[in-house]
C-alpha cells in the first residue's frame, strides 16, 4: 500500500521512457522501457521487495537485459565529491546518489526517507555538489543546483502558501510562493 503504480505513475513511466528514447535511440523497445521502469522504481522499493520486482521485471521481458548506462562524468564528479567530503567511495553510496539522480530526472519532487545516519543528507548533498560542478565546467547537460531550507511547521499555512486579504483585496505571497518564484528566475 506504500507504492503508487496508478495511471499517474504510468503516465510519468512513459514519458520517461520517450525521453530515454531519444537520448538512445539505438535500444529496443523494450530495453528502454525495462530501462526506464528500473531507474523509476528500484530506488523506491524495499530491500525485500526488490526482488519480487525483479523476478515480475524477468517475466515481463524474458530474455532482454538493462543495458548498461555510462554515468561517466556524474559519476567521476560523485566519487570526487566524496572523497572531498572525506567520506569512503563504496559502490553502494555511489549507486544511492546515481538513483536519486533517475528519480529527480524522473519526477517533479521526491522524499528521502530512512533511519537517522543511514546517508540520506550525504546523498542529496553529493548529488548536488556534483552536478553544480559539471555546471560550472562548462557540460551544459547539467544545471546549477541551489536549495532552499523551509521548516513547514514554523510558520502558518497562509505564511506558508500566501493568502488572500478579503478585508483590502489583496494577495500576499507566503514563503513557499516566493522561494518558487526565486528559484524559477534563477
Amino acid at each position: 500500500d506504500h507504492y503508487d503504480f496508478g495511471l499517474r505513475a504510468l503516465t510519468s513511466l512513459l514519458r520517461y521512457a520517450g525521453r530515454k528514447r531519444r537520448v538512445r535511440p539505438d535500444l529496443s523497445d523494450e530495453e528502454i522501457l525495462l530501462m526506464s521502469m528500473k531507474d523509476m522504481n528500484i530506488a523506491k522499493l524495499t530491500s525485500v521487495d526488490l526482488p519480487l520486482f525483479n523476478g515480475i521485471m524477468q517475466d515481463l521481458f524474458p530474455g532482454v537485459d538493462t543495458p548498461p548506462v555510462d554515468y561517466g562524468k556524474l559519476r567521476e564528479h560523485i566519487e570526487q565529491e566524496l572523497r572531498l567530503s572525506g567520506l569512503q567511495v563504496t559502490p553502494f553510496t555511489v549507486t544511492k546518489v546515481i538513483q536519486l539522480y533517475e528519480t529527480k530526472s524522473s519526477r517533479h519532487s521526491c522524499m528521502i526517507v530512512g533511519r537517522t545516519c543511514s546517508g540520506k543528507t550525504t546523498t542529496w548533498r553529493c548529488l548536488q555538489a556534483a552536478l553544480s560542478a559539471l555546471y560550472r565546467s562548462g557540460d551544459t547537460n547539467y544545471n546549477l543546483v541551489r536549495d532552499f531550507p523551509l521548516n513547514p511547521k514554523a510558520v502558518s499555512l497562509g505564511e506558508l502558501y500566501g493568502e488572500y486579504d478579503l478585508a483590502t483585496n489583496e494577495w500576499t505571497d507566503g514563503v513557499l510562493s516566493s522561494l518558487m518564484r526565486t528559484a524559477c528566475a534563477g
